[in-house]
């Protein structure tokens, strides 16, 4: 029983860990540490990202977001300042086109995490940078 009870807190202990909020600076945004902060050229850090692991020829629209505040997962920091890149692109089947949800954190002035969502976000804009690409 000692076992189950040992598992049961630790468990406790990660879902405690996961709900810690943020302090708000005076100006009431979000206080961020530098090293997560959004890089100026993070724009450019995304196009190489979203290039290298899908075919840009398929692309057909792209829309970027404002950084926002997003919940990214225990592992990739909890809270984060976040960017959300939408992209249509050509279905390998034929018909409708394919809709990939990206988001992107970033740390130390590089892509932190890059991975499909089913978040959204709002304020978002054309990405045209990622359709010169082709």
């Amino acid at each position: 029983m000692g076992g189950y009870r040992a598992v049961m807190a630790c468990f406790f202990a990660v879902v405690l860990a996961s709900c810690v909020t943020t302090s708000e600076s005076p100006s009431g945004s979000v206080a961020q540490a530098d090293d997560a902060a959004i890089p100026p050229n993070y724009r450019e850090l995304i196009v190489q990202t979203i290039s290298a692991r899908t075919n840009v020829q398929t692309i057909r629209s792209a829309r970027i977001s404002q950084p926002t505040e997003l919940w990214v997962g225990l592992v990739a920091g909890g809270n984060r300042r976040a960017i959300c890149v939408e992209v249509l692109r050509e279905s390998p089947l034929g018909g409708s086109p394919a809709r990939d949800h990206w988001v992107f954190t970033f740390k130390d002035g590089r892509v932190w995490t890059a991975a499909y969502s089913y978040q959204e976000c709002d304020s978002y804009s054309p990405f045209n940078e990622l359709l010169k690409q082709k």
